[in-house]
């Protein structure tokens, strides 16, 4: 899992001006906010010890056109803006996702465009999370079982005499066959009547249904509805 950082720096900004629809010539002042937010990225990064050097680092912008109130975060083509071309690369980006969110009937150039927010995204790849395989046991989970208790299953409509496994005891290629209930440390998990549960070679559970089980309840769904 990648590990992402965000910092922001709130700061209204004329993008593009009202009417006569100039862009900004704000170069320094612009690139600077994303030059200090970028410092602050590596200074806090390093201190993790992550690796700085492997860090993508993108630039979002919450962009408004003039007269509204709500602004739309955006994702830009660069990380500066150096003349009149990359100002009009970062508004085309802008109006596309604007446009995609709400419509571009909405679309207002004539009113000015408007930066509130610089919000600077640093993300460091994660390892690949690398799962050991397990020797698999027999599909008999009898060792795992510890008793059993009374439990009303909808899909009998009955009470029936459950038996309980305990999670902890269940091994790689264990399977518990339904209605049964399985009990963990934080939670319960109940396995109905057509229903198999499973434990694969890394050690997680998986509930499926038993072969031709899905079939017979599709067939029976469509009888009830008919």
């Amino acid at each position: 899992m990648d590990v992402v950082h965000y910092y922001e720096r709130s700061r209204r900004m004329v993008f593009i001006t009202p009417i006569s629809q100039q862009p900004t010539s704000e170069y320094e002042i612009f690139n600077r906010i994303v030059r200090e937010l970028v410092e602050q990225a590596r200074r806090e990064l390093e201190a993790e010890g992550l690796p700085w050097e492997k860090a993508i680092v993108s630039l979002e912008l919450d962009m408004l056109y003039g007269g509204q109130i709500l602004s739309k975060r955006t994702s830009t083509p660069g990380l500066a803006i150096n003349d009149p071309d990359d100002v009009w690369a970062f508004y085309r980006q802008f109006e596309q996702e604007f446009s995609a969110t709400f419509s571009p009937l909405a679309v207002n150039l004539p009113a000015g465009v408007f930066v509130d927010t610089f919000v600077l995204k640093a993300a460091v790849p994660g390892q690949p999370l690398k799962l050991t395989k397990l020797p698999l046991s027999d599909a008999d989970a009898g060792s795992a079982r510890k008793g059993k208790r009374r439990a009303w299953w909808p899909q009998i409509g009955d009470w029936v005499d459950t038996p309980i496994y305990d999670m902890n005891h269940l091994r790689p290629g264990h399977r518990v066959q339904g209605p049964a209930i399985v009990e963990a440390e934080y939670t319960t998990g109940v396995i109905p009547q057509g229903r198999v549960f499973h434990v694969d070679e890394y050690g997680l559970g998986i509930l499926e249904a038993e072969a031709g089980t899905l079939e017979a309840e599709k067939a029976a769904l469509q009888a009830e509805t008919a």
